[in-house]
């Protein structure tokens, strides 16, 4: 289960925070 949760949860903290310091997760914006 934490499999198909982990890509999700990461995916929707990159997204949010590219929103709120995408420089700290390391994403250029």
């Amino acid at each position: 289960m934490a499999h198909s949760s982990f890509p999700y949860y990461t995916l929707g903290t990159i997204v949010h925070g590219l929103g709120r310091g995408g420089k700290e997760l390391g994403c250029p914006t």
